[in-house]
């Protein structure tokens, strides 16, 4: 696929310009910084803050797939940032509107390279147990059975 989304952010742009004087560049917060002589915050590219390489890349059929990326635009963070433009602009905020923005940051929480470490280490702790759950109830429920 010509078009895949390599650089998955983890925090949108859209949010990060919000900060940005030029939007282009943000102030960033370096964590670890190899002495004392180096700036703690540094100017950066927006379009190189907040992302992970193929962070939501899928393969299926040995395909590469970027769908989770454009999923979570679409249904989260579109909807969220245009209600987050309207506060931004002193707009009345419809229900609808706190609906995406709560769906919009509960997302952006759930996003991040360490969510997603501690949801595939929650999935390996807890998948086997649920599997072997289920098929000790498997024989009780053989009605539902197609």
């Amino acid at each position: 696929m010509a078009n895949l989304t390599r650089d998955n952010h983890f925090v949108p742009q859209a949010l990060l310009r919000q900060w940005s004087k030029d939007g282009i560049n943000i102030n960033a917060y370096q964590i670890v910084v190899p002495n004392v002589s180096v700036p703690v915050w540094k100017l950066r590219s927006i379009r190189r803050t907040a992302f992970h390489r193929d962070l939501y890349t899928t393969f299926s059929n040995e395909k590469e797939l970027d769908d989770f990326e454009h999923w979570i635009a679409k249904e989260f963070e579109e909807p969220g940032l245009e209600a987050v433009n309207k506060l931004l602009s002193h707009c009345r905020l419809k229900p609808d509107d706190w609906r995406s923005l709560a769906r919009f940051f509960a997302s952006q929480d759930l996003r991040t390279p360490l969510s997603y470490l501690e949801q595939m280490q929650m999935g390996g702790l807890k998948i086997p147990e649920i599997m072997e759950s289920s098929m000790k109830l498997g024989g009780q429920f053989d009605f539902f059975m197609i």
